[in-house]
């Protein structure tokens, strides 16, 4: 088994260890969805629940809206943190301050962000 050493004065960042651990769910999960998933064709991925904040403000939805198309995932993540829902397709962010709830949504295309949309309430094709 390989073992990482660090050198001397290296200091690990949290930041970067969370993005590996979700670098690192994101390849199992693709994973157990090609080998001996339960969907059916035609059966949209219900959502799941994947952050604890997974909200967002109004002045990161501004930055949201001002972004060029495409975007990678680590970029995302590091910018508006870990969505509250996820789907095989789509990260779903609560926006904070609104008296209904509502959603903005991210889709994606492999690792890719690809744009954005909003739901009331979030659906996916699924239940939540």
């Amino acid at each position: 088994m390989t073992q990482f050493v660090l050198s001397p004065g290296c200091k690990p960042r949290l930041k970067h260890l969370a993005l590996a651990y979700a670098l690192m769910a994101l390849t199992l999960a693709s994973c157990s969805s090609i080998a001996g998933s339960s969907a059916q064709a035609g059966q949209p991925e219900p959502l799941r629940p994947y952050g604890s904040e997974g909200s967002m403000t109004a002045a990161q939805l501004s930055v949201l809206k001002g972004l060029a198309w495409p975007q990678q995932y680590g970029d995302m993540v590091g910018t508006f943190g870990f969505p509250y829902y996820r789907s095989a397709t789509a990260d779903y962010y609560q926006i904070k301050g609104t008296g209904t709830p509502a959603w903005v949504v991210v889709y994606y295309r492999d690792r890719t962000a690809t744009g954005y949309g909003f739901e009331n309430p979030p659906v996916a094709g699924g239940e939540l």
